[in-house]
């Protein structure tokens, strides 16, 4: 799968997926 996209953990953290 392409495209960026953030995701948000249960911790409230953002993380950029490639």
């Amino acid at each position: 799968m392409m495209g960026n996209f953030t995701q948000t953990t249960d911790t409230g953290r953002e993380i950029l997926c490639p």
